[in-house]
């Protein structure tokens, strides 16, 4: 029941708790319990980040990367995914490293974008596999390895544990 669970995370996210001011950051801006409202989402993850949730900081990040509800605004998007960062979340790890990938608002640089992917991957996340298992395919960062990128989507598909079986 998306409005009950709004009521209760709105109470909690009043109270000042980051998670349910995240929670309602995403139920805001996905329109969960309510119609769609960005302005809400945009300041319950400003209330979340700024007490360093890390996946709120990367919510608000992507925000403003894509100007969804905001002023387009690159340099915050950068800042907000490298706190994030700072903070072991893997979604803004692999993030960023895709900024780094295509030189998106930043200066191409691949073998900064491996480092964060293999951060990500470290801390589970199927997505930086992906991006992981490309540059190894294309031999962008690291040395063009085909076997070490087939196991690495194997991996992200759920097909083989981390051993390779």
């Amino acid at each position: 029941d998306m409005n009950r669970a709004r009521e209760w995370f709105g109470r909690a996210a009043e109270l000042g708790e980051p998670r349910a001011q995240f929670g309602m950051g995403l139920m805001s801006e996905r329109g969960e319990g309510a119609p769609v409202d960005l302005a809400a989402a945009l300041d319950w993850y400003r209330k979340s980040s700024a007490q360093n949730n890390a996946s709120a900081m990367n919510n608000l990040a992507n925000m403003f990367a894509s100007g969804r509800g905001v002023a387009r605004n690159d340099q915050a998007a950068f800042v907000l995914f490298e706190r994030a960062v700072g903070l072991n979340n893997a979604t803004a790890m692999n993030n960023l490293g895709r900024w780094y990938r295509e030189g998106r608002h930043v200066t191409r640089d691949d073998g900064r974008a491996v480092d964060l992917f293999r951060r990500a991957v470290r801390l589970g996340s199927r997505e930086a596999m992906n991006n992981l298992a490309f540059m190894y395919e294309q031999g962008r960062g690291v040395a063009r390895d085909p076997a070490e990128a087939a196991r690495l989507y194997r991996r992200a598909a759920g097909l083989e544990d981390e051993r390779g079986s």
